[in-house]
Protein backbone atom coordinates (compact mmCIF):
# COMPACT_ATOMS: atom_id res chain seq x y z
CA UNK A 1 0.00 0.00 0.00
CA UNK A 2 0.70 3.73 0.16
CA UNK A 3 3.01 4.17 3.30
CA UNK A 4 4.37 7.69 2.41
CA UNK A 5 1.78 9.58 4.41
CA UNK A 6 2.30 6.87 7.44
CA UNK A 7 4.63 9.03 10.30
CA UNK A 8 7.39 7.89 11.97
CA UNK A 9 7.63 5.11 14.20
CA UNK A 10 7.23 6.72 17.72
CA UNK A 11 6.97 4.81 21.29
CA UNK A 12 4.15 6.02 23.22
CA UNK A 13 2.92 5.50 26.76
CA UNK A 14 0.27 2.97 27.33
CA UNK A 15 -1.93 5.51 28.95
CA UNK A 16 -2.23 7.72 25.68
CA UNK A 17 -3.88 4.39 23.71
CA UNK A 18 -7.08 3.15 23.81
CA UNK A 19 -8.81 0.15 22.11
CA UNK A 20 -10.60 0.14 18.97
CA UNK A 21 -14.31 0.98 20.07
CA UNK A 22 -14.83 -0.64 16.58
CA UNK A 23 -12.69 -3.63 17.00
CA UNK A 24 -14.18 -6.64 14.74
CA UNK A 25 -12.73 -8.53 17.61
CA UNK A 26 -14.31 -9.17 21.08
CA UNK A 27 -12.78 -12.22 22.04
CA UNK A 28 -8.87 -12.14 23.53
CA UNK A 29 -7.92 -15.46 24.57
CA UNK A 30 -5.65 -14.56 27.49
CA UNK A 31 -3.31 -18.05 27.22
CA UNK A 32 -2.32 -16.10 23.87
CA UNK A 33 -2.27 -12.54 25.43
CA UNK A 34 0.10 -14.12 28.27
CA UNK A 35 2.09 -16.19 25.45
CA UNK A 36 2.92 -13.27 23.49
CA UNK A 37 3.83 -11.02 26.65
CA UNK A 38 6.67 -13.88 27.22
CA UNK A 39 7.84 -13.94 23.55
CA UNK A 40 8.11 -9.53 23.99
CA UNK A 41 10.25 -9.95 26.98
CA UNK A 42 12.16 -12.02 25.28
CA UNK A 43 12.66 -10.72 21.36
CA UNK A 44 11.74 -7.39 22.00
CA UNK A 45 8.48 -5.72 19.90
CA UNK A 46 9.21 -6.42 16.46
CA UNK A 47 6.42 -5.10 14.53
CA UNK A 48 4.76 -1.93 15.68
CA UNK A 49 1.26 -1.56 16.17
CA UNK A 50 -0.57 0.59 14.04
CA UNK A 51 -2.58 3.46 15.34
CA UNK A 52 -4.69 6.44 14.57
CA UNK A 53 -6.67 9.77 16.04
CA UNK A 54 -9.84 9.95 16.07
CA UNK A 55 -12.77 13.10 16.96
CA UNK A 56 -14.16 10.70 19.74
CA UNK A 57 -10.65 10.34 21.65
CA UNK A 58 -9.01 13.83 21.67
CA UNK A 59 -5.48 13.80 22.64
CA UNK A 60 -5.63 9.66 22.50
CA UNK A 61 -4.47 7.10 19.98
CA UNK A 62 -6.27 4.57 18.82
CA UNK A 63 -5.53 1.27 18.19
CA UNK A 64 -6.18 0.20 14.65
CA UNK A 65 -4.12 -3.01 14.66
CA UNK A 66 -2.13 -4.47 17.96
CA UNK A 67 -5.02 -5.39 20.74
CA UNK A 68 -3.20 -8.55 21.58
CA UNK A 69 0.38 -6.43 21.52
CA UNK A 70 -1.22 -3.69 23.59
CA UNK A 71 -2.66 -6.08 26.10
CA UNK A 72 0.47 -8.11 26.27
CA UNK A 73 2.79 -5.08 27.29
CA UNK A 74 0.01 -3.87 29.88
CA UNK A 75 -0.34 -7.41 31.46
CA UNK A 76 3.73 -7.41 32.28
CA UNK A 77 3.25 -3.31 33.50
CA UNK A 78 5.90 -2.50 30.37
CA UNK A 79 4.56 1.26 30.27
CA UNK A 80 5.52 1.47 26.61
CA UNK A 81 4.83 0.38 22.90
CA UNK A 82 6.37 0.93 19.71
CA UNK A 83 3.68 2.12 17.19
CA UNK A 84 2.59 3.65 13.62
CA UNK A 85 0.55 6.70 13.60
CA UNK A 86 -1.78 6.73 10.56
CA UNK A 87 -3.81 9.76 9.20
CA UNK A 88 -7.06 10.43 11.18
CA UNK A 89 -9.84 7.40 10.35
CA UNK A 90 -13.62 7.90 10.38
CA UNK A 91 -15.37 5.23 12.38
CA UNK A 92 -15.98 3.27 9.41
CA UNK A 93 -12.73 3.37 8.14
CA UNK A 94 -11.97 2.00 12.01
CA UNK A 95 -13.65 -1.36 11.63
CA UNK A 96 -13.29 -1.85 7.85
CA UNK A 97 -9.16 -1.74 8.07
CA UNK A 98 -9.54 -3.50 11.77
CA UNK A 99 -11.72 -6.32 10.14
CA UNK A 100 -9.54 -7.00 6.83
CA UNK A 101 -6.08 -7.03 9.00
CA UNK A 102 -7.46 -9.37 11.64
CA UNK A 103 -9.27 -11.70 8.43
CA UNK A 104 -5.44 -11.91 7.74
CA UNK A 105 -4.33 -13.30 11.00
CA UNK A 106 -5.78 -15.43 13.62
CA UNK A 107 -9.43 -15.61 12.09
CA UNK A 108 -11.71 -13.54 14.47
CA UNK A 109 -14.92 -16.06 15.22
CA UNK A 110 -18.29 -16.06 13.91
CA UNK A 111 -19.49 -14.20 16.98
CA UNK A 112 -16.56 -11.82 17.24
CA UNK A 113 -18.66 -10.73 13.91
CA UNK A 114 -22.46 -11.12 15.13
CA UNK A 115 -21.08 -8.50 17.95
CA UNK A 116 -19.40 -6.23 15.94
CA UNK A 117 -21.72 -5.62 13.07
CA UNK A 118 -24.79 -5.21 15.73
CA UNK A 119 -22.98 -2.76 17.55
CA UNK A 120 -22.12 -1.06 14.12
CA UNK A 121 -25.30 -0.87 12.92
CA UNK A 122 -26.95 0.17 16.67
CA UNK A 123 -24.38 2.97 16.18
CA UNK A 124 -25.37 3.88 12.48
CA UNK A 125 -21.88 3.78 11.32
CA UNK A 126 -23.60 1.74 8.82
CA UNK A 127 -26.83 2.94 8.08
CA UNK A 128 -28.55 -0.60 7.79
CA UNK A 129 -27.39 -4.53 7.07
CA UNK A 130 -27.32 -4.35 3.51
CA UNK A 131 -25.23 -1.39 3.28
CA UNK A 132 -22.82 -3.45 5.81
CA UNK A 133 -23.07 -6.63 3.97
CA UNK A 134 -22.14 -4.87 0.62
CA UNK A 135 -18.99 -2.86 2.51
CA UNK A 136 -17.90 -6.69 3.28
CA UNK A 137 -18.88 -8.29 0.67
CA UNK A 138 -20.89 -10.83 1.94
CA UNK A 139 -24.46 -12.09 1.16
CA UNK A 140 -27.25 -10.45 2.79
CA UNK A 141 -28.39 -13.36 4.14
CA UNK A 142 -25.03 -14.24 5.52
CA UNK A 143 -25.18 -11.02 7.11
CA UNK A 144 -28.30 -11.43 8.59
CA UNK A 145 -27.50 -15.57 9.91
CA UNK A 146 -24.90 -14.02 11.42
CA UNK A 147 -26.57 -10.91 13.17
CA UNK A 148 -29.12 -13.97 14.85
CA UNK A 149 -26.22 -15.59 16.63
CA UNK A 150 -26.24 -12.43 18.58
CA UNK A 151 -29.51 -13.43 20.28
CA UNK A 152 -27.35 -16.46 22.09
CA UNK A 153 -25.92 -15.36 25.86
CA UNK A 154 -22.55 -13.79 25.79
CA UNK A 155 -21.06 -16.57 27.75
CA UNK A 156 -22.12 -19.35 25.47
CA UNK A 157 -20.61 -17.31 22.99
CA UNK A 158 -17.56 -16.35 24.05
CA UNK A 159 -16.98 -20.04 25.14
CA UNK A 160 -18.39 -21.09 21.31
CA UNK A 161 -15.86 -18.43 20.13
CA UNK A 162 -12.68 -19.77 22.13
CA UNK A 163 -13.72 -23.71 21.43
CA UNK A 164 -10.01 -24.85 19.50
CA UNK A 165 -12.67 -25.93 16.68
CA UNK A 166 -15.15 -22.94 15.94
CA UNK A 167 -18.29 -24.28 14.94
CA UNK A 168 -19.27 -23.04 11.50
CA UNK A 169 -22.03 -20.44 10.76
CA UNK A 170 -24.92 -23.33 10.10
CA UNK A 171 -23.82 -25.09 13.41
CA UNK A 172 -23.88 -21.91 15.06
CA UNK A 173 -27.01 -20.73 13.35
CA UNK A 174 -29.44 -24.06 14.31
CA UNK A 175 -28.20 -22.95 17.95
CA UNK A 176 -29.53 -19.83 17.75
Amino acid sequence: GNTSSVKPRLTLPLGELVSNPYNPRTFYRPEKVDELAVKMKRDGQLEAIKVTENARFPGKYVIIDGEYRFRAKKSVADGFIDAEVFPTLSDRDLFLIANSLNKDRTPQSLFDDALAYQKLLDEGVFPGQDDLAASLGISESLMSKILKLKKLPETLLRRMAEADEPLGITHAYNIA
